[in-house]
């Protein structure tokens, strides 16, 4: 289910491994959720371990929710997603320093500041044109 072309969810909810396709618990509390705020459009991100424990939707998400994005951890990407991004090599020290700070760092003040260099340099081979 995607989104219609240009229309921005008002709220994100991040779901592992719940709704829509497991009954109960989380699932149910989601789905009344967004099933008693028709006004407030949804975007849905669920993330689950493997298609197979995805084959039934134990509910339908309302009109309300404008997508679902689905991720599933361990399988594998399509081979049309997985071509190298051309990287410079300053580019490259950048993100192995970044992603270095982030695993050594001393402490969680420094590990969060280290994360948002390692997403830094991410966008930076985005706005180079690399995917």
């Amino acid at each position: 289910m995607s989104a219609p072309s240009g229309k921005i969810a008002d709220v994100c909810l991040v779901l592992e491994g719940t709704y829509p396709y497991v009954q109960g618990g989380v699932s149910a509390w989601v789905h009344q959720i967004v099933t008693e705020q028709p006004e407030v459009t949804f975007a849905l991100f669920y993330l689950g371990s493997t298609q197979t424990q995805a084959r039934q939707k134990r509910y339908t998400p309302p009109p309300n929710v404008i997508s679902l994005t689905e991720v599933f951890l361990f399988e594998p990407l399509p081979l049309e997603e997985m071509k190298p991004a051309h990287v410079s090599g300053t580019l490259r020290d950048k993100i192995y320093h970044a992603l270095r700070e982030f695993y050594f760092c001393s402490s969680e003040e420094l590990r969060i500041a280290a994360f948002w260099q390692v997403v830094s340099a991410l966008d930076a081979i985005e706005a180079q044109g690399g995917s």
